[in-house]
């Protein structure tokens, strides 16, 4: 029976199947387009330069926008996608600070995202229909046809020092994975201007991940390695996230909680652990120069999931939030 597929050439057909159904899964939540600056409110990113990763990819490639990751093409959006999905797991919703009465019963509040990416600003604006909801956000990866009428993308890069609102304008911000991917002097003129558009009594939160995977083996290690090296090519300092509760407390916040949550990455730790597996890669994988096309071979994927299953690696996802004076 020559022709018949062997049985490692099923296996491998269905593990695309399965890949292709999710990221349909994905698209079809929301079909997402690219902004232009046009489309924008506020948008100092006037000129936009690119360079280019394999496969057409593409990274934000002016001196001042360095970003260590894709732009904004279908395969990021997927990444970015499936690194909500899990962070809304793990944190069991959209935000940790108590604001979900303060955002129902005052009509009119007004709430911030940085980092926004393309689902959180729009769960919240679904999730408080009588607030109104801003996006903001470097690479355009905003939704179009299901975007609420609540809520507004602004397509502003937040670590330039300067956010585009008025003073004590957001009654809760919320800043999620972007403390991997600045220089300390941007993180810190970041959070200065945070604390300058937030309203007194404001609730500011800070979701984040330490991206050093523990319990790794030799593969994921040395896509580690590689990857922590190009983000520091890029002006990345990684260390940020270890010392973020102590920056955090120098800000004059007051009523601060801390909690840091052990996430499973591979299918040891269930629907977590097996969406983690997948985003993790990719993350690794963009972030690797050596790996330009942001693939792998059928047979490192098998040991990279049998590493991180058979070791049981993990990173820690953390949250902290407190209330402006």
């Amino acid at each position: 029976m020559g022709n018949q597929p062997s049985h490692s050439q099923v296996s491998r057909g269905t593990r695309k199947e399965k890949e292709w159904r999710h990221r349909a899964s994905v698209r079809r939540f929301c079909r997402f387009v690219t902004l232009s600056t046009s489309d924008t409110g506020n948008s100092p990113l006037k000129r936009r330069r690119f360079i280019f990763i394999g496969r057409g990819r593409k990274r934000l490639g002016a001196n001042r926008f360095r970003s260590a990751l894709p732009s904004n093409d279908l395969e990021e959006i997927d990444r970015q996608s499936t690194q909500h999905f899990v962070l809304k797991l793990v944190m069991g919703g959209n935000h940790r600070a108590p604001v979900a009465d303060i955002l129902k019963n005052q009509h009119g509040s007004k709430i911030i995202s940085i980092g926004c990416g393309p689902t959180w600003a729009c769960e919240m604006a679904q999730e408080f229909p009588t607030s109104q909801v801003f996006g903001l956000d470097k690479s355009g990866t905003f939704p179009q046809s299901c975007k609420p009428n609540n809520c507004q993308f602004d397509l502003v890069d937040p670590l330039t020092g300067s956010l585009p609102y008025p003073d004590e304008y957001f009654d809760y911000a919320c800043v999620r994975y972007m403390a991997h991917q600045s220089s300390e002097l941007k993180w810190r003129a970041l959070l200065m201007e945070l604390m300058r558009v937030m309203k007194p009594h404001s609730f500011l939160e800070f979701q984040d991940v330490d991206l050093r995977v523990l319990a790794r083996g030799p593969l994921l290690g040395e896509l580690q390695e590689k990857a922590f090296k190009f983000m520091k090519s890029r002006g990345v300092d990684i260390s940020i996230v270890k010392r973020l509760p102590a920056t955090i407390s120098r800000l004059g916040l007051k009523m601060i909680k801390h909690e840091e949550v052990m996430t499973p990455i591979g299918n040891w730790g269930g629907k977590v652990g097996s969406l983690f597996a997948t985003e993790v890669l990719q993350h690794m994988l963009v972030t690797d120069p050596d790996a330009p096309q942001t693939s792998i071979t059928c047979d490192k994927h098998m040991i990279y999931s049998s590493e991180v299953n058979m070791n049981k690696s993990y990173v820690t996802h953390l949250v902290i939030y407190g209330v402006k004076e």
